[in-house]
């Protein structure tokens, strides 16, 4: 014997259920979520940081600079005590 169709309304919840669940595919691993690319005249507020952390350059010429003047000061306060000296 033939079964006769019910219409899903009429259905049970579980029933429903069970069709509902049946009726959904698998995505098979993909992320459903639209994505795109990021802006790039956007403000990005990591990329921004990343610029000074890889020059060194800046912190060697601020160092050198730094050395520079202590050595030049403990130049003077040396010969200003030798002259003083003599």
């Amino acid at each position: 014997m033939k079964q006769r169709y019910i219409p899903l309304e009429k259905r049970s919840k579980r029933e429903q259920r069970e069709y509902h669940s049946a009726q959904r595919g698998s995505w098979r691993g993909v992320n459903p979520v639209t994505r795109k690319p990021p802006n790039p005249k956007a403000y990005n507020r990591k990329k921004s940081g990343q610029r000074y952390e890889h020059e060194p350059l800046p912190n060697f010429l601020f160092s050198l600079v730094i050395y520079k003047v202590m050595k030049y000061s403990l130049y003077r306060s040396v010969s200003v005590e030798r002259r003083a000296a003599v």
